[in-house]
């Protein structure tokens, strides 16, 4: 399954499973391209709902039919006729709409109670519902707005794309402000079919819609997009009266829908289908934080190589550790859309190279730890680059050196016995709660808040340092015993358990963005654990970005002076 497909079919199924509208005894009818949709979901949620070409298909016992039909070619005897022979319990019917006729007034096409209906277009299935609801049969009918995505371009974005290949611009008219739309991201239509069909209400008709949309919009965001690509933008033109060609979704909401996805995530998920057949984006939409993340990672690389060449220098084992483990796996460097780089020792390892680590570091970076006293407290140990500002909203709370670096992790020993493990766990995490709440000086937000408001006063009589220095001999616990299991860093231990040292205590050869690096020799099981069973497959479009949400960034000396100079979002001089 091609990328962005795959990706729209995860968005439907996740939002399905989370708000559990999957129904047994379904069977869809009709020749649409929402119907192999709709079965892709289905599989991919481990259900199945058969689909057929005609209602003489229909056959054996079924609770519920799902028709999907335009206007014209609505067969309403079927319908009536095949209900009463498998005795369906109920029906939705479901209206793509490919266009909605432009007028002066906003439309709220059918947004009312489906017995009064009016619009022509819609008579026939009127007819055929009052037909049903005299029968006592339930029906539901569900009115698609125009579709985009997967095999839809309801918004004209691949004629668009199209011609901004073709002639390097965006045209744009003053008049494109003027004209108002709406349009049904595919996922969403799956999702709101599912939820009509689960929470909507017998004889009603509903809208469905994602968004709102300017024409000029459309344009704007795709010209914001590709810009990076050369692509330029002109506006001609006066603007005229506005015009509406839009659907509300209102009584839709109503009973629980909602897009699955901001709008312009949507817009960059259906223009990467068309955008993907040209010589546009391919990967290139991975791009984040202000266009800034290639000189970021090679910031990061050239610590990465200074860090290698120490350990190299002194016999120090080390390891990939994380997304950077999983990128040297899947990817043979960096994952694409990741900014940052991890690395990880055992803990003999790590003393050895604290050691000797402020002693052979090029001067352009410096070593964060806790044992620097300069307001660092980290669960693990970073080199930074001099001269740069990297701060995330996380990280902005703490008063502390910030800057690009490479995340340096240890793999401590635990206890054997599972019991003893959850304990070294729980105190571990306990420890780690109120440092976080000591080193922002504030309390938690949420539950936390009154119980740690209460306790700060108490936690300032100690210093940051002499917390630090106490997590850190709870963390060293069972250095120095006999035991063969360990309590990989970071918050996530209690789901992803403990793992076997012998994972750990050896390495081996692997090319990172072309430098040979190591693996430990069990970093198959680890990835499975960390990650997934199938962790060399790609993760869905939407899932592709950064975990860190950065809120300033200043590459400083390693900026590109040649390159044009323009501004982020937060209004930085780049």
């Amino acid at each position: 399954m091609q990328d962005c497909l795959k990706n729209e079919v995860y968005l439907s199924a996740n939002y399905i499973r989370q708000r559990g509208l999957c129904e047994l005894g379904v069977a869809i009818v009709g020749i649409h391209e929402l119907v192999s949709r709709i079965t892709a979901t289905t599989e991919y949620l481990g259900k199945q709902y058969p689909a057929y070409f005609s209602f003489s298909e229909l056959s054996r016992r079924i609770d519920k039919i799902w028709y999907i039909t335009d206007p014209s070619g609505f067969d309403a005897d079927g319908l009536y006729e095949a209900m009463r022979r498998i005795k369906a319990r109920s029906a939705v019917i479901i209206i793509p709409l490919e266009n909605i006729k432009e007028s002066d007034h906003i439309e709220k096409y059918s947004e009312m109670e489906l017995l009064s209906v009016e619009r022509d277009v819609l008579a026939p299935i009127r007819d055929s519902a009052r037909r049903l609801l005299q029968d006592k049969l339930d029906v539901r009918l569900v009115v698609l707005d125009r579709l985009y995505g997967c095999g839809k371009d309801g918004l004209g974005l691949q004629e668009l794309i199209r011609k901004a290949e073709d002639s390097g611009r965006i045209i744009a008219q003053q008049n494109d402000i003027a004209v108002h739309l709406s349009a049904l991201y595919i996922p969403d239509a799956i999702n709101a079919i599912f939820t009509v069909s689960k929470l909507g209400r017998s004889g009603n008709a509903y809208n469905a819609s994602s968004y709102p949309f300017t024409r000029f919009e459309i344009k704007a965001w795709l010209y914001d997009l590709l810009s990076r690509k050369g692509i330029g933008m002109d506006l001609f033109g006066a603007r005229g009266e506005n015009t509406y060609a839009a659907l509300s979704y209102g009584k839709l909401s109503s009973i629980g829908y909602a897009p699955v996805c901001e709008k312009n995530d949507s817009l960059l998920y259906a223009s990467l289908e068309y955008a993907q057949k040209t010589d546009l984006l391919k990967e290139e939409w991975t791009t984040a934080y202000s266009g800034k993340l290639s000189p970021i990672l090679e910031i990061e690389m050239g610590i990465f190589r200074e860090f290698d060449r120490i350990c190299r220098k002194h016999g120090i084992e080390y390891f990939l550790s994380g997304g950077s483990m999983l990128g040297a796996v899947r990817h043979g460097g960096v994952i694409p859309w990741d900014d940052d780089v991890d690395v990880a020792m055992t803990r003999d390892h790590f003393e050895r190279f604290k050691s000797i680590v402020r002693g052979e570091l090029d001067p352009r970076y410096f070593y964060q730890s806790y044992t620097n006293k300069n307001g660092y407290h980290y669960f693990y140990d970073r080199i930074t680059a001099k001269d740069t500002y990297f701060a995330t909203k996380y990280s902005d709370s703490y008063v502390m050196p910030k800057g690009i670096s490479l995340d340096i992790f240890v793999f401590d020993k635990t206890s054997d016995s599972k019991f003893w493990q959850k304990v070294h766990f729980k105190r571990l995490m306990l420890k780690r709660l109120v440092m976080n709440v000591r080193w922002q000086d504030r309390p938690r937000r949420g539950k936390m808040y009154l119980l740690s408001k209460l306790l700060l006063p108490f936690l300032r009589l100690r210093s940051m340092d002499s917390y630090s220095k106490s997590y850190d001999k709870l963390l060293r616990k069972y250095e120095h015993q006999d035991t063969h299991t360990i309590i990989p860093p970071g918050t996530d231990h209690v789901w992803r358990g403990c793992m076997p040292l012998s994972w750990f205590t050896s390495v081996e050869p692997a090319t990172f963005e072309g430098i040979e690096s190591f693996l430990p020799v069990g970093y198959d099981n680890y990835l499975k654990i960390w990650y997934c069973e199938n962790y060399m497959e790609l993760l869905p479009l939407s899932q592709r970005r950064s975990v860190h949400d950065y809120y300033r960034l200043d590459i400083g000396p390693y900026a590109d002076d040649d390159a044009e100079t323009h501004f982020d979002f937060f209004g930085e001089l780049l």
